[in-house]
C-alpha cells in the first residue's frame, strides 16, 4: 500500500507524541511508587542535605545512596513531591555514593536553600518531542525536505555514492594527513554545500 507524503509526515508526528506520552506515563508510574519503593529499587535517593550552592552548581550529601543513577542522568530534586512546581531539574554531574553535585536546569534556587534538609531526587526527564516535531514541519515546509529528505525517509530515495569522489577524497586525505573528507551523495541537491 503507497503512503503519501502527508500521511506519512503525519504518522511520523503521531509517533513523536505517543513517545513522548509514553516516556512521561512511565516516569508518573514510577513517581506514584512511594518513596521506599523507589529507593528499596534505585529509582531515588532521600535525605539529602544542601551542602553549596554556586555558579548553578548544588553539591549535596547523603547517608546512604544506592541508586542506579549515572553522572548526565537527568534529576528532579523535591520534597517529598516530584509534581510540585517548586521541584527543581538538574543535571548529575558527579555521583561520589555520598556527595553528588547536580548543575541547575530549570528551577528556583533560593527554594533550594531556603530548605537545605529532607530533600529527595528522583529520575527526570527532557521533552524532546517539540524539537522532533519542529524538524518534521522544516521537512514539510523546505523544497530539500520534501524532494531529499521526506523521499530518503520513505524509501523511495536511495543515496548513492560517487565512487571516484570517494577514492579522490580518501587519497586527498591521506597526502593532507587531518584533512576533513565529505563524502556526496549523488544526485546532489545541494551543490553549494558538498559539490565545491
Amino acid at each position: 500500500m503507497k503512503v503519501s507524503s502527508l500521511d506519512f509526515l503525519n504518522k511520523l508526528r503521531e509517533f513523536v507524541r505517543d513517545e513522548a506520552d509514553t516516556q512521561h506515563r512511565e516516569l508518573e508510574r514510577q513517581w506514584s511508587h512511594s518513596i521506599r519503593d523507589r529507593v528499596a529499587k534505585g529509582w531515588a535517593v532521600e535525605g539529602l542535605r544542601v551542602e553549596q550552592m554556586k555558579n548553578g552548581i548544588a553539591r549535596l550529601s547523603c547517608a546512604t545512596n544506592d541508586s542506579r543513577f549515572r553522572e548526565g542522568d537527568l534529576v528532579i530534586l523535591h520534597q517529598n513531591n516530584p509534581w510540585d512546581p517548586n521541584a527543581l531539574h538538574f543535571d548529575l554531574q558527579y555521583d561520589g555514593e555520598t556527595d553528588l553535585e547536580v548543575s541547575l536546569m530549570k528551577g528556583n534556587e533560593t527554594f533550594l536553600l531556603s530548605q537545605t534538609e529532607g530533600w529527595v531526587m528522583d529520575q527526570d526527564w527532557f521533552d524532546s518531542s517539540q524539537f522532533y516535531l519542529d524538524a518534521l514541519n522544516t521537512v514539510a515546509d523546505t523544497n530539500l525536505g520534501r524532494d531529499t529528505i521526506l523521499p530518503l525517509l520513505q524509501g523511495k530515495l536511495t543515496p548513492k555514492i560517487d565512487y571516484t569522489r570517494y577514492e579522490r577524497a580518501k587519497k586527498n586525505y591521506r597526502m593532507r594527513g587531518s584533512t576533513i573528507v565529505r563524502l556526496s551523495l549523488w544526485p546532489c541537491h545541494t551543490p553549494q554545500i558538498c559539490c565545491t
